[in-house]
């Protein structure tokens, strides 16, 4: 929860609320575990939150265009 929490719920904005340090980190762990080629019970977890699915393709989006659709 302590995941979900800060990270997962935040809906930033450009103006707003830039990207940070933290969702630098954030990122790494979430994508890393979604993207992971075996399946796993953490995989399960995170790939079964929604606000983290979301916050994970939100920061795809705005840092790696480049992988729109994957």
């Amino acid at each position: 929860r302590l995941v979900e929490h800060p990270f997962g719920i935040r809906q930033f904005e450009e103006q707003r609320h830039p990207l940070t340090v933290a969702d630098a980190a954030a990122f790494s762990f979430v994508d890393s575990i979604a993207s992971f080629p075996r399946d796993t019970p953490v995989q399960r977890f995170v790939r079964g939150r929604d606000n983290l699915m979301a916050y994970r393709q939100r920061v795809r989006d705005r840092w790696f265009p480049e992988l729109a659709g994957r």
